[in-house]
């Protein structure tokens, strides 16, 4: 598993890897108790979104970040996680999640470019970015089983 060193953009408004492309997380990703813990649109993903999609690319293998465990910009090596992916171009690669949303990279952008962004679907990820369960206003859910595949 290949290290991805992630960091604060220089502006200090975005999470960047080390060749400097922004990460996207995917809003509409929730928790569903009646799907057993499972993402429900990693499943039900409608048909005519599939090719769209696939401009987003996971962002997988072990996060680092500079400073050690815990940086200036608060970013801490427990705010990320992993998943096994069940499916698409990286079948079986662990994901990295950041406080448990998934992160992608958008294969339009080049270093320092922000063009991914679609409102409401897809957003940059601030380093500030609060939890999917405070998101969502559901300290109850299991965040561990995202961590550990839907």
């Amino acid at each position: 598993m290949a290290d991805v060193n992630i960091q604060v953009s220089q502006d200090g408004s975005r999470l960047v890897t080390n060749d400097k492309l922004t990460l996207y997380y995917f809003m509409p990703q929730r928790y569903d108790p009646t799907h057993d813990g499972k993402i429900p649109w990693m499943a039900d993903f409608p048909s005519y979104l599939l090719d769209w999609i696939e401009d987003w690319d996971p962002l997988t293998g072990k996060a680092r970040i500079p400073y050690g465990g815990k940086n200036k910009f608060g970013l801490d090596l427990d705010d990320f996680k992993y998943i096994t992916r069940k499916g698409g171009p990286k079948a079986q690669e662990q994901q990295i999640m950041f406080r448990y949303w998934y992160l992608y990279t958008y294969k339009g952008d080049g270093p320092n470019q922000i063009n991914g962004e679609v409102n409401g679907i897809w957003q940059r990820v601030s380093p500030d970015l609060i939890s999917l369960a405070d998101y969502l206003g559901d300290e109850s859910m299991p965040l561990e089983s995202y961590a550990s595949g839907p």
